[in-house]
């Protein structure tokens, strides 16, 4: 490099893709600390995982612009919403509602998702049909559902929210209430910049007939 100078556009290519590099390191050890920080103030104040509320609600149909993938993990997977609204934006298409993660299938170890087998879909819900231009974006319908258990959790992503939504699981297995797939995430608040224990997120299963 220093015999034959790497031209200014080759380097500020390479520095750029290390910036981005160094943005995702900064996120996971972000998402890292917020999960330590709220399970250290659980532990502190006795709080205990063993009870979560539960509604069942009936849902209505939900129109959604979407991206599924497949084997994705999290920093690849939330860059999709940006890519479906720059899409529906083009096209004069509003959001009406916060977004919306569809999980359709994956392993789970402890609480933890395998990403190579995690199948899931970013979806904006919004206002009207269209065509789009992004051949990955499907528009469809969400289907009603009669029953959905729900649940709202306010608090930090990772593994506070993975114990919650276990605890939610075993108390319908325990009353009788079986559930099915794919269930739904939809985050009601989320501010870039702010404590992660003041986001509410809604975890959606639908029961069995």
């Amino acid at each position: 490099m220093l015999q034959a100078p790497m031209p200014k556009e080759a380097l500020l290519e390479l520095l750029q893709g290390r910036l981005r590099q160094a943005e995702r390191a900064i996120l996971h050890a972000q998402e890292a600390a917020a999960g330590l920080q709220q399970r250290i103030r659980h532990i502190l104040s006795e709080e205990a995982y063993e009870m979560v509320d539960i509604t069942i609600k009936k849902v209505e149909p939900v129109l959604v612009a979407s991206i599924r993938k497949q084997g994705w993990e999290p920093d690849e997977f939330s860059g999709l919403y940006g890519v479906i609204g720059e899409d529906t934006r083009k096209h004069g298409v509003k959001e009406i509602a916060p977004i919306m993660v569809i999980r359709h299938d994956g392993v789970r170890e402890n609480g933890v998702w395998d990403w190579q087998t995690h199948d899931w879909e970013a979806a904006l819900q919004i206002d009207r049909e269209y065509t789009p231009d992004n051949p990955d974006i499907r528009v469809y319908r969400l289907p009603a559902v009669e029953r959905m258990a729900c649940m709202v959790f306010k608090g930090s992503w990772g593994e506070p929210i993975s114990i919650a939504t276990e605890q939610m699981l075993k108390q319908m297995r325990d009353g009788g209430l079986p559930y099915a797939h794919p269930f739904r995430e939809i985050f009601h608040y989320q501010k870039e910049g702010e404590d992660w224990s003041t986001f509410v997120t809604e975890v959606q299963y639908p029961l069995e007939k």
